[in-house]
């Protein structure tokens, strides 16, 4: 998700409170087979304890410092990890006056990254916005949606704050160079090249660090993509294909069926019963 275009999204939005929540949930605990409300946008900020979340077949490790969010409608599951209480606070918003469109804010997951001690300055923001949501009053609403703004706001200024201070890891490096060139023929040998490292060098450093090879990866990221444009564009298939390396559109709808096990063209029209 680009930052830039996601600051612009809500620059340009109207939005409104819907209520905020802190939530604990005890270890072990599992819930699968769950949509999010319809019709609002949430942010789930954690507190303590870590989770698991699966929104729309994408999974998210969370954990203090990591921010979720999550559109409307769309198929969740949960699992908290280890062996504390997952405490969190789930905040819902709705965007008023806006069209529904792909591209909404309705449709969109992600998460955003920032430290540990700016979590705790977000945690207080939250607490204001649940203290005052208990109030009525039109100053007590002016008040709120202000606060929501601000913790927008800071969660991308934090999360700029952190992508500049954190050391860079080459396999980062090696990510985002993939990422943006997902419309090229990706070779595994030529990136390791690139980046001057040996063919099984790249390979250990990269499934070390990922937990998978670097092939799978981009075949996984190429996938990614594909469904994002399927679902968020009107683009014609083969425009679909060539954005992710394959000139040939029938052979982007063989290997995009064998690892989703329908065709591209099957998966665009599920996406009017289902956002994701």
């Amino acid at each position: 998700m680009n930052l830039n275009n996601l600051v612009l999204q809500y620059a340009k939005a109207n939005l409104e409170l819907d209520g905020a929540y802190r939530l604990s949930i005890p270890p072990g605990s599992k819930v699968s087979a769950q949509t999010t409300m319809k019709g609002v946008c949430g942010f789930v900020i954690p507190i303590r304890g870590e989770a698991k979340f699966t929104v729309c077949n994408e999974d998210y490790a969370l954990k203090q410092g990591v921010v979720l969010h999550a559109g409307s409608g769309m198929e969740l599951s949960k699992e908290v990890i280890g062996n504390e209480n997952w405490e969190f606070i789930l905040l819902h918003y709705r965007v008023l006056q806006e069209e529904k469109h792909k591209e909404s804010l309705f449709h969109m997951h992600y998460t955003i990254n920032i430290f540990p001690d700016q979590n705790e300055e977000i945690i207080r923001t939250l607490d204001s916005i649940i203290s005052l949501q208990k109030e009525y009053g039109t100053k007590h609403m002016l008040t709120t949606k202000i606060l929501l703004y601000e913790l927008i706001s800071k969660l991308f200024i934090f999360s700029e704050i952190r992508e500049k201070l954190e050391p860079k890891d080459p396999i980062d490096e090696v990510l985002s160079y993939i990422h943006g060139h997902l419309d090229e023929n990706l070779s595994v040998a030529e990136i390791a090249e690139n980046f001057q490292w040996s063919a099984k060098q790249f390979h250990y450093s990269f499934q070390k660090k990922l937990g998978v090879a670097p092939k799978k990866y981009i075949m996984d990221t190429k996938i990614k993509r594909a469904k994002r444009l399927l679902l968020e564009s009107d683009l014609a298939i083969a425009e679909i294909a060539s954005r992710i390396g394959y000139e040939d559109p029938l052979h982007f709808s063989r290997i995009f069926k064998r690892n989703t096990g329908i065709s591209p063209s099957v998966f665009r029209k599920q996406f009017e019963k289902n956002p994701c």
